[in-house]
């Protein structure tokens, strides 16, 4: 990576900035980087430099409850949905108008335990990887037990495959 971006500090009219660095990390379409590139202006082009520099270590940010973004937890994984395509047996869906702390369903929203609420969470071993938050309960999703949301059926069914046991890892 570093002869990446001295290579790049050598070729006038180069961009280095965070939007070349890339993630599989994405909240429904845009990079985490991408989304920090479009608020923060291009950094200004140096002279190529001998000097390496060491990043410092980031110190973990503390989070609630003491979790620091790297807590892995093993829960049960189910979906719900608004709209039906696919004739399968489940629930019927009708899962389309708000979550239970206020927000419009949307990809991304999950349901969880009612003491999760406002928390991130990544499910281990989807690709690519998104980024879901607890923004809806219900009487079915009991103890460590994860719901998310799909706007039909057929996503659920056929575009998500992890269902059943699996194991997320918090965010936030």
């Amino acid at each position: 990576m570093l002869i990446l971006a001295l290579s790049l500090a050598l070729i006038p009219g180069a961009n280095t900035s965070t939007q070349y660095q890339h993630s599989r990390i994405t909240t429904f379409g845009l990079t985490i980087q991408q989304k920090q590139a479009l608020k923060e202006p291009a950094a200004p082009i140096s002279a190529p430099s001998t000097r390496v520099e060491e990043k410092p270590t980031p110190t973990p940010v503390p989070r609630p409850e003491g979790r620091t973004g790297t807590e892995r937890q093993d829960v049960r994984i189910t979906f719900f949905y608004c709209l039906r395509t696919v004739e399968v047996p489940d629930d019927g869906g009708g899962y389309c108008t708000y979550t239970a702390t206020g927000t419009a369903v949307h990809p991304g929203a999950a349901a969880c335990q009612e003491s999760w609420l406002g928390r991130s969470f990544v499910i281990v071993g989807e690709d690519p990887i998104r980024v879901y938050t607890c923004e809806d309960t219900g009487s079915a999703v009991q103890g460590n037990h994860v719901d998310i949301w799909f706007y039909t059926n057929g996503e659920g069914w056929f575009g998500f495959p992890l269902k059943g046991d699996g194991t997320i890892v918090w965010q936030s």
